[in-house]
Parts: structure tokens; C-alpha cells; sequence
């Protein structure tokens, strides 16, 4: 799911998003991660409000992350 929503909201490449592959790498300021997290919450229900992105974080924690956080 994470992977199709950088594609699909923003226009990252798929060949890119690897679980190896460091958030901070991919271009994506604080802002574009509040956005992602928003989306992430309204498509599955789970609050992200907490969630924290360090800047080594890759996408593969970053995925576990959101699939830990708890449903509102």
C-alpha cells in the first residue's frame, strides 16, 4: 500500500521504492510525510498524528510503522 501511494500521490518511480530505499533519499520533506500520513490515516483508519521520521528511516520502517500504528 505505501508504495502505491508515493506513486500514486507523489509521482515517485516504483522502481525506487525499495524496503532498503531511505525516506529521506526520496525527496520528501516534513511536509509531503504530514501528507502521507494523513492519506495513510484516511485510507486505513490508523492514527499517524504520533508517528516520527527520522531522517535514516527507510521505507521498509517506515511501512512497519503504519501498519503498527493503532486504528482510530
Amino acid at each position: 500500500m505505501l508504495v502505491d501511494l508515493l506513486v500514486e500521490e507523489f509521482g515517485l518511480e516504483r522502481e525506487l521504492l525499495r524496503p532498503d530505499a531511505v525516506v529521506a533519499d526520496l525527496d520528501l520533506d516534513s511536509l509531503s510525510l504530514a501528507e502521507l500520513a494523513v492519506t495513510v490515516t484516511e485510507r486505513t483508519g490508523r492514527r499517524t498524528d504520533d508517528l516520527r521520521v527520522p531522517p535514516g528511516m527507510t521505507l521498509g520502517e517506515l511501512a512497519a510503522a503504519f501498519e503498527g500504528a493503532p486504528v482510530a
